[in-house]
């Protein structure tokens, strides 16, 4: 299992691109990383017009988040927040069940 934290991911983008290819094992080169920097940056995927969902009129919505540390905090709160938590924890013990693996202690 390989964790990464938005807030790294936005602070140091780069390393973090380079971490997760080695967890994958997949060779990259420094062009191929700054390209995905560049192309994962919040502004460039707002002007791209393949990002997003077509409504039934052709418009366009966005389903891009404003890409900020912490704003999370303010879409889940309350229920959201432990629905979302509920979610994730069956997640993790599915993972563990399947690749029979010391099931997490929560």
């Amino acid at each position: 299992m390989h964790v990464v934290q938005y807030e790294v991911l936005k602070s140091k983008t780069a390393a973090e691109i380079n971490r997760i290819a080695q967890f994958l094992g997949v060779m990259i080169t420094d062009q191929e990383v700054e390209d995905i920097v560049k192309k994962t940056d919040i502004e460039y995927m707002k002007q791209d017009t393949r990002v997003g969902l077509q409504d039934e009129d052709g418009s366009k919505t966005s389903v891009l988040n404003k890409g900020l540390v912490g704003e999370w905090e303010k879409h889940f709160v309350g229920p959201r927040l432990e629905k979302l938590a509920e979610n994730m924890l069956t997640s993790a013990n599915n993972i563990f069940k399947k690749h029979n693996l010391i099931e997490p202690p929560c």
